[in-house]
Protein backbone atom coordinates (compact mmCIF):
# COMPACT_ATOMS: atom_id res chain seq x y z
CA UNK A 1 0.00 0.00 0.00
CA UNK A 2 1.33 2.85 -0.50
CA UNK A 3 0.95 6.55 0.98
CA UNK A 4 -2.94 7.90 1.01
CA UNK A 5 -4.28 4.53 0.43
CA UNK A 6 -6.79 2.74 2.49
CA UNK A 7 -8.26 -0.75 2.61
CA UNK A 8 -11.85 -1.52 2.98
CA UNK A 9 -13.27 -5.33 3.87
CA UNK A 10 -17.34 -5.52 3.71
CA UNK A 11 -18.70 -8.40 5.15
CA UNK A 12 -22.19 -9.83 5.90
CA UNK A 13 -23.41 -10.61 8.83
CA UNK A 14 -25.65 -13.01 7.69
CA UNK A 15 -25.01 -15.37 11.08
CA UNK A 16 -25.91 -14.54 14.79
CA UNK A 17 -24.02 -14.57 16.68
CA UNK A 18 -21.21 -13.20 14.73
CA UNK A 19 -17.89 -15.67 14.03
CA UNK A 20 -15.58 -14.89 16.28
CA UNK A 21 -12.99 -14.69 14.18
CA UNK A 22 -14.36 -11.51 12.38
CA UNK A 23 -14.84 -9.82 15.86
CA UNK A 24 -11.04 -10.62 16.64
CA UNK A 25 -10.25 -8.75 13.58
CA UNK A 26 -12.33 -6.10 14.30
CA UNK A 27 -10.94 -5.48 17.75
CA UNK A 28 -7.45 -6.31 17.29
CA UNK A 29 -5.71 -6.27 13.74
CA UNK A 30 -7.76 -3.70 12.42
CA UNK A 31 -7.25 -0.83 14.83
CA UNK A 32 -4.27 -1.08 14.11
CA UNK A 33 -3.60 -1.22 10.38
CA UNK A 34 -5.18 1.11 7.83
CA UNK A 35 -7.88 -1.19 7.15
CA UNK A 36 -11.58 -0.65 7.73
CA UNK A 37 -14.25 -3.02 8.40
CA UNK A 38 -17.63 -2.52 7.42
CA UNK A 39 -20.46 -5.17 8.45
CA UNK A 40 -23.76 -5.28 6.88
CA UNK A 41 -26.49 -7.46 8.90
CA UNK A 42 -28.18 -9.32 7.92
CA UNK A 43 -26.58 -8.73 4.09
CA UNK A 44 -25.28 -5.98 1.38
CA UNK A 45 -28.42 -5.86 -0.06
CA UNK A 46 -29.83 -4.06 3.13
CA UNK A 47 -27.51 -0.90 1.60
CA UNK A 48 -29.36 -1.74 -1.28
CA UNK A 49 -32.53 -1.41 -0.22
CA UNK A 50 -32.18 2.21 2.32
CA UNK A 51 -31.98 3.61 -1.20
CA UNK A 52 -35.95 3.14 -1.35
CA UNK A 53 -36.64 3.04 1.57
CA UNK A 54 -36.54 3.30 5.89
CA UNK A 55 -34.52 0.71 7.84
CA UNK A 56 -36.83 -2.34 7.60
CA UNK A 57 -38.43 -2.35 11.52
CA UNK A 58 -37.87 -6.00 12.84
CA UNK A 59 -34.49 -8.29 12.20
CA UNK A 60 -34.34 -9.88 8.76
CA UNK A 61 -33.42 -13.83 9.21
CA UNK A 62 -31.78 -14.27 5.71
CA UNK A 63 -30.62 -12.43 2.59
CA UNK A 64 -33.56 -13.66 0.60
CA UNK A 65 -35.79 -11.53 2.47
CA UNK A 66 -34.07 -8.51 1.17
CA UNK A 67 -33.95 -9.69 -2.04
CA UNK A 68 -37.78 -10.03 -1.96
CA UNK A 69 -38.26 -6.52 -0.09
CA UNK A 70 -35.99 -4.77 -2.99
CA UNK A 71 -37.93 -6.83 -5.78
CA UNK A 72 -40.94 -5.13 -4.71
CA UNK A 73 -39.58 -1.79 -4.34
CA UNK A 74 -38.15 -2.03 -8.45
CA UNK A 75 -40.17 -5.03 -9.93
CA UNK A 76 -37.18 -6.81 -10.26
CA UNK A 77 -33.62 -7.72 -8.61
CA UNK A 78 -30.42 -9.59 -10.11
CA UNK A 79 -27.13 -9.16 -7.61
CA UNK A 80 -25.15 -10.54 -10.19
CA UNK A 81 -26.77 -7.15 -12.64
CA UNK A 82 -27.70 -4.76 -10.53
CA UNK A 83 -28.48 -1.56 -12.52
CA UNK A 84 -26.62 1.57 -11.45
CA UNK A 85 -29.76 4.10 -12.64
CA UNK A 86 -31.80 2.00 -10.25
CA UNK A 87 -29.40 3.37 -7.16
CA UNK A 88 -27.86 6.51 -8.42
CA UNK A 89 -30.18 9.33 -7.70
CA UNK A 90 -31.19 7.88 -3.88
CA UNK A 91 -27.54 7.96 -3.03
CA UNK A 92 -27.60 10.79 -0.57
CA UNK A 93 -30.72 9.25 1.30
CA UNK A 94 -29.20 6.18 1.40
CA UNK A 95 -26.42 7.50 3.37
CA UNK A 96 -29.02 9.17 5.79
CA UNK A 97 -30.82 5.91 6.34
CA UNK A 98 -27.60 3.84 7.21
CA UNK A 99 -26.59 6.18 9.32
CA UNK A 100 -29.25 5.52 11.65
CA UNK A 101 -28.04 1.94 12.00
CA UNK A 102 -27.75 0.68 15.88
CA UNK A 103 -24.55 -0.20 16.77
CA UNK A 104 -24.11 -3.42 18.98
CA UNK A 105 -21.93 -3.26 22.10
CA UNK A 106 -19.44 -5.31 20.06
CA UNK A 107 -18.88 -2.47 17.81
CA UNK A 108 -21.17 -3.92 15.06
CA UNK A 109 -24.31 -2.70 13.58
CA UNK A 110 -27.30 -4.89 14.99
CA UNK A 111 -29.76 -6.73 12.23
CA UNK A 112 -30.74 -4.76 10.30
CA UNK A 113 -28.37 -2.07 10.06
CA UNK A 114 -25.16 -1.15 7.97
CA UNK A 115 -22.08 0.72 8.25
CA UNK A 116 -21.56 0.39 4.12
CA UNK A 117 -22.49 4.62 4.18
CA UNK A 118 -19.07 5.03 5.65
CA UNK A 119 -17.05 3.82 2.03
CA UNK A 120 -19.71 5.56 0.62
CA UNK A 121 -19.14 9.10 2.33
CA UNK A 122 -15.09 8.61 1.66
CA UNK A 123 -15.49 8.03 -2.00
CA UNK A 124 -17.79 10.70 -2.24
CA UNK A 125 -15.60 13.37 -0.78
CA UNK A 126 -13.18 12.38 -3.38
CA UNK A 127 -14.95 12.76 -6.38
CA UNK A 128 -16.83 15.50 -7.98
CA UNK A 129 -20.99 14.76 -7.31
CA UNK A 130 -22.08 14.66 -10.11
CA UNK A 131 -19.66 11.63 -11.17
CA UNK A 132 -21.03 9.27 -8.34
CA UNK A 133 -22.18 6.21 -9.63
CA UNK A 134 -22.50 4.23 -6.20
Amino acid sequence: MQSGDSLWLVIDRDRSPFPTQIKEVFHKSIQRKPIHLLVSSPCFELWLYLHFAEMPPEEISQSKEMEFLIRKKLGSYNKTNLREADYRENVLMAIERSEKSRIGSDGLPVNPGTSVHELVKTILAMKPQADCVI
